[in-house]
């Protein structure tokens, strides 16, 4: 099984997405983790969820908070279904 960073190397490289414009696009940062880890954890994210996140890309298109970030909190999000503030404020590095 590849590891969830092979999966999200594979995202980065990949250029086949949107039909015609498919040499134009690459996937942003937000859509490489959540995508990542929808195939990874198989979290059966819907394709309407997976383009949600499109907008969080280049820091929520201001270049102000990492796609990274935003992509990896969704992910986490639907990982950890039952997550509440105590398990939040335990997560805190």
């Amino acid at each position: 099984m590849n590891s969830l960073a092979d999966i999200a190397l594979e995202y980065i490289e990949s250029k086949d997405k949107y039909g015609i414009d498919k040499n134009l696009y690459h996937y942003n940062c937000a859509e490489v983790l959540l995508n990542a880890c929808n195939d990874y954890y198989k979290l059966n994210v819907s394709e309407e969820m997976l383009k949600a996140v499109i907008p969080f890309g280049g820091g929520m298109c201001s270049e102000s908070t990492c796609g990274i970030l935003t992509g990896s909190l969704m992910a986490l999000g639907l990982i950890l279904p039952k997550i509440n503030q105590q398990t939040m404020i335990k997560l805190k590095v």
